[in-house]
């Protein structure tokens, strides 16, 4: 991975095939807060918590996502999951005083941070529907 400084709002999928969004902007020098969104389907019995019945694809990956992301009750079960499966994503915050999910920088395989994203968008030499569209919002928004 190139050098990356973790923001808010970027994208990152681990070496394991879980897809995090990060969370802020002030990190531990060797891992990212970051947030829970996708998990690939060889894991979906290790997360206790309600799934939606859409599934997802990243590569050849299924990836299943939580009906309620951000509530208290399933954030204290994914860390109890990690805790108990991936210990290495559980990192205790002394300045918080509570264990927090958080991925090793090694841990993390790609990353996608949404300013590089919206310029490669540009780039599309034939885009589709959706692209096209995107490109007509960002006429009327200049």
């Amino acid at each position: 991975m190139t050098e990356w400084l973790p923001a808010d709002g970027d994208t990152f999928v681990t070496k394991n095939g879980f897809i995090f969004n990060t969370f802020g902007y002030e990190h531990p020098d060797d891992r990212v807060f970051s947030f829970l969104k996708y998990i690939p389907a060889k894991f979906k019995a290790l997360f206790n918590v309600q799934m939606l019945e859409r599934t997802w694809k990243y590569g050849d990956t299924q990836l299943f996502r939580a009906e309620k992301l951000y509530t208290a009750k399933n954030y204290t079960t994914f860390i109890e999951a990690f805790r108990k499966n991936f210990p290495d994503y559980v990192y205790y915050c002394y300045l918080r005083n509570k264990e927090l999910i958080t991925v090793p920088l090694d841990f993390i395989e790609r990353v996608f941070v949404p300013r590089d994203r919206l310029a490669a968008l540009r780039q599309v030499p034939k885009p589709d529907k959706l692209q096209r569209a995107f490109r007509g919002v960002r006429r009327q928004l200049r």
